[in-house]
């Protein structure tokens, strides 16, 4: 094969990839880097990797991102068709810190205990709470909507057995899981052996009706 046709080959394969800033507007760079990307790393949908300072960005299929601390911007690299929803996802992430709170009331059928717990939590962040006893990790992800709804991303694990789940509520309301009736209540695999009901607050809003 004549060697112009070697080189054109090689480079049909390469990636094409492209680079793109996405700038933040509610928070800064800091409080992303200590409060947001945390959870995207660890729920990640994509190839994410932080690119390190001084370091030319690999031709791989991976997405490799950078902080203009100075611009308050994310700086994104890596395939090009990747990079179009990024935008999106990241305007998701990109609001003022508001607190919520959770109050949480737990019954494990099987060993025959309760637990009622209040956790606070800001908007976008992440709660966990662990019981030793019932062998139970619940972990709570918040995202306060447009609307004023509150769609919560809740993972249940219990003995190495888990479960997902999404709820979308209202500020100062309850919903169950395994627990009430209708429409306010998820039901899930029985065999967690576990019913709990979830009430979220606006410490905002109910300070601001009193």
């Amino acid at each position: 094969m004549h060697l112009f046709a070697i080189v054109a080959a090689l480079s049909a394969f390469q990636v094409q990839t492209a680079k793109i800033e996405v700038p933040l507007k509610q928070i800064t760079v800091g409080y992303f880097v200590k409060k947001r990307l945390p959870m995207i790393l660890e729920g990640n949908a994509f190839k994410l990797e932080i690119l390190k300072p001084s370091k030319e960005v690999p031709n791989d299929d991976r997405i490799y991102i950078s902080f203009d601390y100075a611009k308050n911007a994310l700086i994104f690299e890596g395939p090009k068709k990747d990079l179009e929803p990024l935008p999106a996802m990241i305007q998701l992430f990109d609001a003022k810190p508001r607190p919520l709170h959770f109050d949480i009331e737990i019954k494990d059928v099987r060993m025959g205990l309760d637990a009622n717990v209040g956790l606070d939590c800001e908007n976008t962040n992440q709660w966990t709470y662990a019981n030793e006893d019932m062998g139970l990790v619940l972990t709570g992800s918040p995202r306060i909507n447009a609307d004023g709804t509150i769609t919560i991303a809740l993972k249940i694990l219990r003995e190495g057995k888990g479960t997902n789940l999404v709820a979308r509520v209202k500020p100062d309301s309850k919903f169950g899981i395994n627990a009430g009736e209708g429409k306010d209540c998820i039901l899930t695999d029985a065999s967690l052996g576990m019913k709990v009901m979830i009430k979220t607050t606006l410490p905002e809003l109910a300070s601001s009706k009193s």
